[in-house]
């Protein structure tokens, strides 16, 4: 098999599983249940870090000592880097689509935020007791509204890939009654109902 065939049957293979991943295949209808959301900080922390090389340092650095500095052969630098740890992670979490608050900290010498990350969910009931949960950006997760049915599109694994509005239910067709209260057949383009003979005139 040559070099070509396989680098075809392995792009096939990945565009497969993207399209499997991400077109909903399934739909089950199913209510806003309970929203959840957490918004997180991450914190480094600065240390200094004993440096020497040959060539001339760049980025954060401090007490730069040159060694032989007129002699562009022997030249050679001494330094310290910054380096910057993952320190610690303020986070602030709970239920519901109001009183988002960010958790509160105070940065410390030698500390800079690295991120800030949001998450937000929306968990759906469905029947059977089964129950869905999707991760969402905030203005979609804002729109969701508990206890309304959407339409939930899954893909082949079960994630929810797609959140629509559920349709109304049917309305069941009412039968007609004539004068006496017998239910009487809707009427339908080429067919008549018979007529009872007490109701034939004399």
């Amino acid at each position: 098999m040559s070099a070509t065939l396989i680098l075809i049957c392995v792009v096939v293979l990945i565009v497969a599983a993207i399209v499997l991943y991400t077109l909903p295949v399934r739909h089950t209808e199913a209510q806003a249940k309970r929203f959840q959301w957490s918004r997180i900080v991450q914190i480094s922390t600065r240390s200094w870090v004993k440096k020497k090389s040959k060539q001339e340092p760049s980025g954060e650095i401090r007490n730069l000592v040159i060694k032989h500095a007129n002699e562009p052969e022997q030249r050679s630098y001494r330094y310290e880097e910054a380096k910057w740890h993952k320190s610690r992670k303020p986070t602030k979490s709970g239920y519901g689509q109001s009183n988002l608050e960010w958790p509160a900290y105070t940065l410390r010498k030698d500390e800079k935020v690295h991120w800030r990350r949001e998450v937000y969910q929306a968990t759906f009931a469905a029947e059977a007791g089964r129950h869905y949960t999707k991760t969402l950006g905030f203005e979609r997760w804002q729109t969701l509204r508990t206890d309304q049915r959407y339409r939930l599109g899954r893909n082949v694994f079960g994630r929810v890939r797609t959140i629509r509005p559920a349709p109304p239910p049917a309305t069941p067709v009412r039968s007609r009654e004539d004068s006496s209260g017998k239910p009487q057949p809707s009427p339908r383009r080429g067919f008549y109902a018979p007529i009872d003979p007490g109701d034939r005139e004399g």
